[in-house]
């Protein structure tokens, strides 16, 4: 038994250092904090590590200093063919100065390179969901060239696709002992990050108390996961005759904004770009703003995290699936003073692999209903109404336009979503099929083997008949 834990959940000693892994997307790091906080109550004393993707290395400047923040090093979504003994190197490097009592691998779909780290650094007690693996064909190969075995002696936490993230966390510090109650998304604000904001509003023209309501249309990858350009143009000219807004991106998300100035966006409503990679910046901003209307993306989930009014916008790519004992809430923000439009579709749970030419879940949100929903929002949550349960935000659920082809959306998707499953189902059994191959190797070495052996008796037993036959030659010439 390791001498920092026990192995009965709720006999554990204090942990002396927990690694837990974080290897997507800011929105997932906010809602994952709910983890984080579990384990520090739970352990005040433990130290813990936060393995992260070197995009979020930033992450730190948002959490409490319980937290240490680590670079894996590489972007583990970055193809790896070709890189395999560099990606091996870097992983090594990772773990030489690892030694975690336990190591909680939080992705829901579980990250190839987190499982490699498990098993390189000897983790004495790994935790992850039970999910498929992420290890597949392409990265493969580095296991191989690290000499690590197949996992064995995992905990697995059983959750369901369609759960609120949160939920999920909650289950997992269920599994370790740990009331999950009192613990949500945390957003840790610094000083220095609150100055740094203050200053931000006031160079944009907007004295301490004074900030608007911000727009974040930007989904980090343009307007593909968003709202058409025109549309945002459109809410955010209706908004600005009641208030103050602005339009919110970072560098990336410029194009974006350009594309909505370009809709027709009023010269009068500010574009505001934030530089570098600053989340703790990005919060103090937010934090000032009298609310939030955006996308489905990690800045949402700060404002949520807040408590500031927060509205995201979504599609219905990584909602949940509808039908009976689904819960369309996976993604949606969590808080108080939370809300969420969408227009549901019989093609919601694609998971953004869209079926039709445009994300008709988005494309064609009706604008004038969207628009209301909006003034509803602001007039309730910015006036201080706050939802009974954090993990329900209010849902305004659009009609879709008569033009759209409903009559068709069901079969089409019904078809498009049996290849997803079959697509799904293929990857989650892929280490059955993976043993099946080293059995077949195994009885194949062994019929080899086998055959190898009779061939060795055979040709000692002509050895012996030819020795036998010249013999008997020899004795026919006496």
């Amino acid at each position: 038994m390791h001498p920092h834990m026990d192995q009965a959940p709720g006999e554990q000693t204090s942990p002396h250092t927990i690694l837990v892994s974080r290897l997507d997307g800011l929105g997932d790091a906010v809602l994952g904090s709910t983890l984080l906080s579990g384990l520090h109550a739970r352990w005040p004393e433990t130290r813990i590590l936060l393995l992260v993707r070197p995009k979020l290395i930033g992450l730190h400047q948002i959490l409490p200093a319980w937290v240490q923040v680590i670079s894996l090093g590489f972007d583990s979504y970055a193809p790896v063919q070709g890189k395999e003994d560099q990606v091996a190197d870097l992983l090594r490097e990772v773990s030489r100065d690892l030694h975690p009592d336990l190591m909680i691998l939080s992705e829901y779909n579980r990250a190839w390179a987190a499982e490699l780290l498990a098993m390189l650094c000897g983790v004495p007690r790994v935790i992850a969901f039970e999910n498929c693996t992420g290890l597949n064909i392409a990265n493969r190969p580095i296991r191989e060239r690290l000499g690590l075995p197949k996992p064995q002696g995992w905990e697995l936490v059983k959750t369901s696709y369609e759960w609120p993230e949160v939920k999920k966390y909650h289950a997992m510090l269920s599994s370790l002992g740990i009331d999950p109650a009192p613990h949500l998304p945390m957003v840790h604000m610094h000083v220095e990050d609150r100055n740094a904001a203050a200053a931000f509003w006031s160079d944009s023209g907007f004295p301490p108390g004074k900030a608007p309501l911000v727009l974040f249309p930007s989904s980090g990858d343009g307007l593909l996961r968003s709202l058409p350009a025109g549309a945002w143009a459109r809410w955010a000219a209706h908004l600005a005759q009641r208030r103050d807004v602005v339009l919110l991106g970072s560098e990336t998300d410029a194009p974006a904004l350009e594309a909505i100035a370009a809709a027709g966006l009023s010269h009068e409503i500010k574009r505001l770009i934030l530089l570098g990679n600053r989340p703790g910046l990005l919060a103090g901003v937010l934090e000032m703003a009298s609310g939030y209307i955006g996308a489905d993306t990690g800045p949402m989930h700060i404002a949520a995290a807040l408590n500031r009014p927060t509205l995201g916008v979504f599609g219905g790519g990584t909602i949940g699936r509808f039908g009976a004992g689904s819960d369309p809430r996976r993604f949606l923000p969590v808080g108080k003073r939370t809300a969420a439009i969408r227009m549901p579709l019989g093609c919601f749970g694609c998971g953004w692999e869209c079926a039709f030419d445009q994300r008709l879940c988005l494309t064609h949100m009706p604008i004038d209903q969207m628009i209301a929903s909006g003034d509803v929002f602001m007039s309730e949550y910015l006036d201080g109404s706050e939802n009974s349960d954090p993990l329900s935000p209010r849902i305004f659920d659009l009609q879709p336009p008569a033009d759209l082809p409903l009559t068709l959306l069901g079969p089409i998707m019904r078809q498009h979503q049996q290849f997803l499953k079959l697509n799904h189902d293929i990857t989650e059994h892929h280490d059955y099929l993976e043993r099946i191959l080293a059995d077949m190797t195994r009885h194949n070495t062994a019929r080899d083997n086998a055959i190898q052996h009779i061939n060795n008796v055979l040709a000692e037993m002509t050895q012996q008949n030819n020795a036998r036959d010249a013999a008997i030659a020899k004795l026919g010439r006496w």
